[in-house]
This record gives structure tokens, sequence and C-alpha cells, in this order.
């Protein structure tokens, strides 16, 4: 691994939305709050992401958090409407994760908004027990360790909720009991792709310097969550690799810290759709992460020299931080912000 050039976790989860009031009344009931709004104008926002329209965003942050924060992106002429409801599974997808203390609260939200006719869909929620405990945890015999989560796709949003039982990861995210869902940050944002191997993530490592965990892999019958989360079918196998904070000075879990890139890769003899095209800026829904790297000109040349594509030069953004965007070898669109 190179000496490392991001800092901190996932900066921005950049999401493009058509009415900012709604968006930003959404996000407070998971705690987030505005903390600062940008514009660009359509021949800069051409320059730094590729869209011909004029952009205005803002920026809400989780409590005190030093990053995952969620960057609304309002572009005059959109693209398009983006993932929308394609699954997880799709190339290209990006969702959001957070953990919840009320996840019944915000599953009966969802049940209500459906029920009443809104645009929304969610997955079945489920239980899935910590790997290391699955062979020896039986019911009604002891504690049970594990997760329940569920995803909400909205038409502008994408995200993973969910609950742990019987462990904790303390820093894993900063829970704000004053918002209604009693939420924290972002812990981790996803992604995920085809290919023969992992050399198309090996980018985030190898140049951007983030600390790599392999998380293994498994087949679509051995894992609740892969059915119905992605889903996989029963012998599709998904490959994970997380990148990760650089502070994190170990594999303990209790040592996570949010804002982790979590990577999923099926074999290329499964079947899936390709969106990377509409999961990028100028699209609505989630569509742009986003580091903070601390030499910008030194990570700039790196990314050159690594074969990213479509690299931009460096320019201010709508906050007036000094960025540049790229797209990775993964086939993903990223900014890069100068610390």
């Amino acid at each position: 691994m190179s000496n490392p050039q991001v800092l901190g976790g996932i900066y921005d989860a950049g999401v493009g939305v058509s009415n900012l009031i709604r968006e930003i009344s959404y996000w407070s009931l998971f705690g987030y709050h505005e903390v600062e709004r940008g514009h660009l104008s359509a021949q800069s926002a051409k320059a730094l992401y590729g869209v011909d329209s004029a952009l205005t965003s803002v920026r809400l942050q989780h409590g005190e958090a030093e990053h995952s924060y969620v960057r609304l992106m309002v572009w005059e002429t959109p693209l398009g409407a983006g993932l929308r409801y394609a699954p997880l599974r799709a190339s290209g997808s990006r969702w959001i994760v957070s953990k919840t203390r009320d996840f019944s609260e915000v599953l009966n939200h969802c049940e209500l908004a459906q029920d009443r006719g809104e645009d929304l869909f969610f997955t079945p929620p489920f239980f899935q027990l910590v790997p290391i405990d699955e062979a020896r945890t039986e019911p009604f015999k002891g504690p049970i360790t594990g997760y329940r989560e569920f995803t909400i796709f909205r038409p502008e949003s994408r995200q993973v909720i969910f609950k742990s039982f019987g462990y904790d990861r303390p820093s894993y995210g900063t829970y704000d009991n004053s918002c209604q869902f009693r939420s924290t940050e972002f812990t981790h944002c996803g992604m995920f792709f085809v290919g023969v191997d992992d050399s198309a993530v090996a980018f985030y490592g190898n140049v951007l310097g983030l600390r790599r965990e392999d998380l293994g892999s498994r087949v679509g019958r051995d894992t609740k969550g892969g059915r119905i989360q992605f889903p996989i079918t029963d012998n599709e196998r998904v490959h994970m690799i997380d990148f990760c904070d650089t502070r994190e000075s170990s594999d303990d879990p209790k040592g996570w810290l949010p804002g982790r890139l979590k990577t999923f890769r099926l074999d290329p003899t499964s079947q899936n759709e390709d969106l990377r095209d509409v999961s990028r800026p100028g699209h609505l829904g989630v569509s742009l992460y986003t580091y903070r790297v601390e030499n910008i000109e030194q990570t700039h040349r790196l990314v050159t020299q690594a074969g990213a594509r479509n690299v931009t030069t460096i320019a201010n953004d709508e906050f007036g931080e000094r960025a540049f965007s790229f797209v990775a070898p993964d086939g993903y669109f990223w900014t890069l912000i100068g610390a």
C-alpha cells in the first residue's frame, strides 16, 4: 500500500434531488442538519463534474461528525432520474448505510408511506447472525449475536438501516438521540461490480492509500442478507472488500470507524445490469462519493498515473474547496477534495 492520500472516511455522499426543502426535512429525521450551501455556474460544473448545468448544493452534517456528510445536489437541468429502484446488485449501484436505535420506528414510517401510495419501496427486514457465531448459535439457548436490517428505496435516495444485537462497535457512528429515528451518521457506503478479480478496486488501497480489509466471499444460499438485499441467487458468489479509514489500527471490529467503503463483486458468469453511466453527478439519487486528501496536487498526479479516466483539472467546487474528479478503474465517478 502507498502512503495514505485520503484523510478519514468517505467525506460526502452526493445525492441529486429535485426538491431541496423536502429532502432537508427527510434527512433531519436521521439527525442531519444544514451546515453549508454553495453554487456553481454551468461552465464550472461542466469543468468539474462533466455536467453542463448550474448547480446548487447543500451539505448536511450529522452532529459533530468530521465526515460522512450528505451533499444534496440540485441541478438546474438534471441528466436523468438516476438509479431509483434498481437493485443494489446492479453495477454502478450506490447506497448509504446507518445504524438506528429505533429500527421498528423507521419501518413503521416506511409501511405507512407505502400504504398511502407514496413513491417508496423497501426490502423485507431480516435478521442475520454475525458469521463467527453462526455454527455455535442455537435459538432459545443463550444470547444471539447479529443484526437486523432492511433497505429503503426512494426515488432520490437508497438507504440501508440496521440495528445490531449482542455486540457493539462503539466508534462506528455516533447516535443522535434527539432526532426522530435516533440514528448515526452513515457508517459506510456501498458499491457493486462484476469482474474476474479484485484488480479494479485495488486502486483504493494502492493509489489512495486506504486500509484494505478482505472479508471473504459467500454464495447466496449461505447468506440470507445477500439473497434479500442485493439479491443474489443461491449459487452466485459475492466477494467483499472494505476500504477503511487509515486511523483504524487493526482488524478488530470494535475499532471500526465510520465512512467505510464497502465493495461487492460478482463473478463474471453472473448476469448484471450496468448502471454506471447514471450513477454519477448530474443524475438524481445517490450519485457521488468524495474523499478529502492532504495533498491534492500529489494525489492528482498519482490518480492520473494510475490510469484513471476523465481526470479533470483542479478547480474550486461549489463550496469553494479545491477539488478534481475522475472515473476510477472500476467505472465509478469520484471527486477528491483538498484539505
